[in-house]
């Protein structure tokens, strides 16, 4: 569950939630980071996928491929950015890392440096 912090009287700014694999490559275009959804209200629930697997492709000899497999049993950090952003790679998290198999559910407020907490499982 992710409360949107930038909401006042009269609406939210819609902002993009984003999360951070803890083995993931610093690329030149930022750290690795696994699209979760646009949050456009006061709150909402955003699932955590079971894997991902993010490849870093050479571009020069030798051509060899570099796979960083990720699993819900290793840390992982949340953050946030504003929608208007081009490309979701975002500034670095402002979550500790926490391992996402640990709790059913997790809750925290962004965009800023969000506390996140164990939660029952999310199901708005």
């Amino acid at each position: 569950m992710v409360t949107n912090r930038t909401c006042q009287i009269g609406g939210c700014s819609p902002i993009r939630v984003l999360g951070f694999p803890a083995n993931g490559p610093n690329t030149p275009g930022g750290p690795w980071t696994v699209d979760l959804g646009v949050l456009d209200g006061p709150f909402g629930c955003f699932s955590i996928p079971d894997t991902r697997t993010f490849l870093v492709i050479a571009v020069g000899p030798p051509n060899d491929t570099t796979a960083y497999a990720w699993t819900t049993d290793q840390p992982f950090a949340l953050g946030s950015e504003p929608v208007s952003a081009a490309i979701p790679f975002g500034p670095p998290p402002s979550t500790d890392q926490f391992v996402p198999a640990n709790s059913a559910g997790w809750k925290v407020a962004l965009p800023g440096n969000g506390e996140i907490k164990p939660a029952l499982a999310c199901n708005t």
